[in-house]
């Protein structure tokens, strides 16, 4: 039905924005380069693609990467999370002290019943922050789960094309990977949800274990908030160009296009329209260049005219996406696509 129909295998929301995005704002040159070597190593690899095609059916329906980017950057709930967190273990180091002191040594009662009275005053302090980090984290942790699986999945391919290679640095926090990173978060929420256990809650309140928890993952928020856009970037960028390689797998006839700069230029042999059956598809040679910045398409009705130049059009959008185009070979320099022709056309 469209072109993006025809290109579009990404599961994610993101993975579809970002390829809808090329197809309507032509790259610069070095751009549509890195995107075709990309997609020229990704075409072969059938078992990623099909590997992200399952994962994404279970991923699509329930993410919400905004969600999660907006958790990821909002505003630091403690100013200083490690801080407070050494607080709270030395309040619960100081009380288990005390206490001991007190059942086998010359302390009184008095001082146990006191250290646990300034615990509950600490805690009280900071409840009315630790209890919208604990609410924050529920929802993003299951977003980042959700994710989990598509970047475990990538990042366990080796590429050798510099673009892919940028890329999956830019998966690296620490020189660690997003699916190590997001381990430790999940491990630390599954320890925060321990206090709901009925047989360990007296036991977490003792331990402050809400607090000690919550501002263990405000840490590992204010280290990793800014990756996690950015691992969200790169899965929409690698479905991206998994669109593109998917086509390059299936239309190996389909060359990818030279780009230069200079003056307006477009000379295309063979092009044909993608969206046509092979079989019934007339093929044009199109000459504009520097000598000759205009054509003046004629003839009869039915002729062909409107697809001619939907053909010129949606090949210059192929190709400034980073996408093989329909031809036996095309170059053209950077364009602005512009068209006027009505909807209701036959």
């Amino acid at each position: 039905g469209s072109l993006y129909q025809l290109l579009c295998t990404a599961r994610t929301a993101a993975g579809r924005r970002r390829l809808a995005e090329w197809l309507k704002s032509p790259a610069v040159p070095g751009e549509i380069e890195a995107r075709q070597q990309s997609a020229d190593e990704l075409a072969p690899r059938i078992g990623l693609r099909e590997d992200l095609g399952v994962l994404g059916d279970e991923v699509a329906p329930r993410a919400h990467p905004e969600m999660l980017a907006n958790w990821a950057r909002a505003a630091p709930a403690l100013a200083q999370p490690r801080q407070v967190r050494l607080a709270a273990l030395m309040f619960v180091l100081a009380t288990f002290a005390i206490t001991g002191l007190a059942i086998f040594g010359p302390l009184s009662r008095y001082w146990v019943a006191a250290a646990v009275a300034a615990q509950a005053l600490f805690a009280l302090r900071y409840r009315a922050v630790i209890v919208p980090v604990i609410e924050a984290v529920g929802e993003a942790n299951r977003e980042l789960g959700l994710l989990h699986a598509i970047l475990t999945r990538v990042e366990g391919e080796q590429f050798e094309s510099p673009p892919l290679l940028r890329l999956m640095e830019r998966l690296r926090t620490q020189g660690h990977p997003p699916s190590v990173q997001i381990g430790r978060l999940r491990r630390l929420v599954d320890l925060l949800d321990s206090r709901r256990n009925q047989m360990f809650a007296p036991f977490s309140a003792l331990l402050l274990w809400s607090t000690q928890l919550a501002t263990a993952i405000e840490q590992w928020r204010s280290v990793n908030g800014g990756a996690i856009v950015d691992w969200l970037d790169t899965i929409a960028e690698i479905e991206a160009l998994d669109c593109l390689a998917a086509y390059r797998y299936e239309h190996p006839g389909d060359p990818f296009p030279e780009v230069v700069d200079g003056r307006a230029t477009f000379i295309g042999s063979g092009l044909g329209h993608p969206l046509l059956n092979e079989a019934n598809c007339v093929r044009n040679d199109v000459d504009l260049g520097p000598d000759q910045q205009m054509l003046i398409v004629s003839g009869s009705n039915m002729s062909g005219k409107s697809t001619l130049m939907r053909t010129v059009g949606i090949n210059a959008v192929l190709a400034q996406a980073g996408a093989p185009v329909r031809a036996t070979s095309l170059r053209l320099s950077p364009l602005q696509v512009g068209g006027s022709i009505r909807v209701r056309d036959s």
